[in-house]
C-alpha cells in the first residue's frame, strides 16, 4: 500500500493534463459478465486535494453513532462519497466523477473499516465507556471529534469527561 500511494502521488501531477480521463464505477467487477462498455466510462478528475476528515458523534437516544465528515477545498462531500482503494470518490453529478487520493495509509484504513458498515459506526449507551476508553481518545488525538446531543442542531467540541453531564 505505502508504494502504490507513493505511485499515484507521482501520476496524478501527470493525469491532470489528461482530456480523456474516465473511470467506470460498478461497486464491484463482478457486475460485469463481458469487458467493460465504453457507454459506462464517465468523466473523472483525479486530484491530491487535502481532504480534511473529522468525526461526528451523536446521541441518537439509545445509542451513539459516529460518522466520518469528509471535506475538500471547504466543501462537505461527506453524505455522498463512496470509497475504493485509495481515494474517495465524490460524484458532482451522476455522470462526473472527482477522485480524490487519500492523504496516508491511517486515514486509508479507517475510511475503508467504516465504509463496511455505511460510514457510521454505532455504539449502544450500555456499551459506551469501553468504545470510549478503547477507540474513541485514540481517534480524537488524531482527528476533531465533535459532539451532536440528543434531538439537538449545535455540534460542539466532543469533550468525554463533560460528555455524561451534556
Amino acid at each position: 500500500m505505502p508504494l502504490m500511494l507513493e505511485l499515484w502521488r507521482k501520476a496524478i501531477p501527470k493525469l491532470r493534463f489528461e482530456q480523456h480521463l474516465k473511470s467506470i464505477y460498478s461497486h464491484s467487477s463482478s457486475c460485469y459478465r463481458d469487458r467493460p462498455r465504453k457507454a459506462d466510462a464517465k468523466p473523472t478528475r483525479v486530484t491530491m486535494d487535502d481532504l480534511e476528515i473529522s468525526f461526528i458523534l451523536s446521541d441518537q437516544g439509545d445509542y451513539y453513532q459516529l460518522k466520518p465528515v469528509i471535506k475538500t477545498n471547504g466543501k462537505d462531500i461527506s453524505e455522498h462519497y463512496y470509497k475504493v482503494s485509495l481515494f474517495v470518490i465524490e460524484p458532482i453529478t451522476p455522470t462526473n466523477f472527482h477522485f480524490h487520493l487519500i492523504d496516508n495509509l491511517q486515514d486509508e484504513y479507517l475510511l475503508n473499516w467504516l465504509s463496511e458498515d455505511y460510514n457510521k459506526l454505532t455504539v449502544l449507551k450500555q456499551d459506551f465507556d469501553s468504545f470510549q476508553d478503547g477507540f474513541l481518545w485514540q481517534l480524537g488525538e488524531c482527528y476533531q471529534i465533535f459532539y451532536l446531543p440528543y434531538k439537538g442542531k449545535n455540534l460542539r467540541p466532543y469533550n468525554s469527561k463533560n460528555l455524561k453531564t451534556v
